[in-house]
């Protein structure tokens, strides 16, 4: 426990969740709904009172009209114009004077002074260890909590969960709602003020950033700019997917989340960089979608391919001129993957933990993880006769149980994924090994770490 000196402000939500799904009104003031008919290009307006809401299932912007004139409207798209601000939205409501639909772009509201600091808010935030414990006393309980500090391109991002998130933060989980759990705040290293326009780019890779280390879908979301004349003087707000998972699933553990500030440096710079915001994005979303299995387990290895395959054109043929694109072209899937791990240090050989993997191993001679899992992919994939009686004899006469084979291909994939990202971000530290479950998070150090102590022996 640190002394009372060295314990960090408390960064204060501007919006508040007091139970899980509790939508939140964010402006209320007049304003024109607009819409052109399809069938006769006429415009029809109407000025009433806009309400703009958060609510969570499904996550989103959402307005209504809750007394105007229906009348004329329809379903469908309409401009909605107000003092504050100009957005479009889509109507899936029209009844007894009133509308209601969800807002398709973003909202930004406020000044473009300069500012001081932002705070923006994290729905189901898991509590991250920041490497030093602090305590509150909230109520007659003493509440344990601590800070993560990131540090990238002259910012620093505090993460903190905000005073009650035990209680609520346990109430999300078991009803698999969300709520905001979390809070953060973006000041400039060097205290200078700062346009907001500095730091949307900032945002969108800490969405990135956080929701590849936890696996699930997490966003900075609500954002509010302050400076010293105003706690309000901007505020950015935005459609973005947020999982109700709270329950870390990637290459970190709660219990060592100062991990994040020292991957964060690396990720920013390969965030700035033009060819590689668009694929980090996908391979973030690809590495999520494997890990849901929301389209069961033959989807999950059916997508999980896909970012491997599009990492290894990156670094060799796009980014890295290492091969030309008709030599990258010849080459197989597996051999693309094979020669993308090589090259990131990251082993090839089928892990010894997942067995019926290794089994498979021994029967079809594929001396490589790739092979393997493209032989499961492609016999998933290509449900023909002959994948259909290769899966047969796999099943009947090398005892392998088809349930495990999958569950085993989707975690390499997965696996292979985040050591990859992790390598061209320049992590050298530790990582959750996630090959097979365990009760407690198993860290052990980044393969290439070894490749590195072996070359300088």
């Amino acid at each position: 426990m640190c002394n009372k000196d060295s314990t960090p402000d408390r960064i204060k939500p501007f919006y508040t969740t007091q139970e899980p799904d509790q939508e939140i009104l964010l402006i209320e003031e007049e304003a024109t709904l607009k819409q052109t008919l399809e069938d006769s290009d006429q415009l029809v307006e109407c000025t009433g009172t806009v309400r703009i809401l958060q609510k969570w299932s499904p996550m989103g912007l959402y307005f209504e009209f809750p007394d105007i004139n229906t009348h004329d409207f329809n379903y469908g798209e309409v401009e909605i114009v107000s003092n504050s601000f100009t957005t479009t939205g889509q109507i899936y409501y029209v009844l007894d004077n009133h509308i209601a639909g969800h807002i398709k772009n973003d909202i930004d509201i406020g000044t473009d002074h300069d500012l001081q600091y932002v705070t923006f808010h994290i729905p189901n935030y898991p509590d991250l260890y920041g490497g030093q414990s602090y305590h509150d006393k909230i109520d007659t309980q003493t509440v344990r909590w601590s800070e993560v500090v990131l540090e990238a391109e002259g910012f620093r991002i505090a993460l903190q969960p905000i005073r009650d998130y035990l209680g609520l933060s346990q109430v999300a989980r078991s009803s698999e709602n969300i709520a905001i759990t979390g809070v953060g705040q973006i000041s400039r290293i060097d205290g200078k003020p700062f346009k907001k326009e500095k730091i949307k780019p900032l945002l969108n890779g800490i969405r990135i950033f956080l929701s590849f280390s936890f696996t699930n879908w997490t966003a900075p979301i609500l954002v509010v700019g302050s400076n010293e004349v105003t706690p309000k003087s901007c505020e950015i707000w935005q459609n973005h997917s947020v999982d109700a998972d709270s329950y870390l699933n990637g290459w970190l553990s709660s219990n060592r989340g100062h991990y994040l500030s020292t991957a964060f440096p690396g990720f920013m710079k390969l965030w700035a960089n033009e060819n590689w915001r668009e694929p980090l994005e996908l391979a973030v979303h690809w590495l999520i979608e494997t890990s849901r299995r929301s389209g069961g387990i033959e989807a999950a290895i059916a997508v999980g391919q896909i970012p491997l395959e599009m990492l290894s054109c990156l670094v060799f043929v796009d980014d890295g001129k290492i091969l030309e694109s008709g030599e990258f072209g010849k080459l197989n899937a597996a051999n693309q993957i094979q020669l993308l791990l090589a090259h990131c240090g990251i082993p090839s050989e089928p892990p010894s933990q997942l067995k019926s993997l290794s089994k498979l191993s021994k029967h079809l001679k594929p001396t490589t993880g790739p092979k393997l899992i493209t032989n499961v992919r492609n016999a998933i994939i290509h449900p023909n006769e002959s994948n259909r009686l290769a899966m047969s004899k796999w099943k009947n006469q090398f005892s392998i149980e088809l349930e495990k084979l999958y569950w085993e291909t989707n975690q390499l994939l997965k696996w292979y994924i985040t050591l990859i990202l992790l390598n061209r971000m320049g992590y050298s530290g530790q990582y959750v090994n996630r090959l097979i479950p365990f009760p407690i998070a198993r860290y052990e150090d980044v393969p290439w770490n070894n490749s590195i102590e072996k070359a300088k022996i």
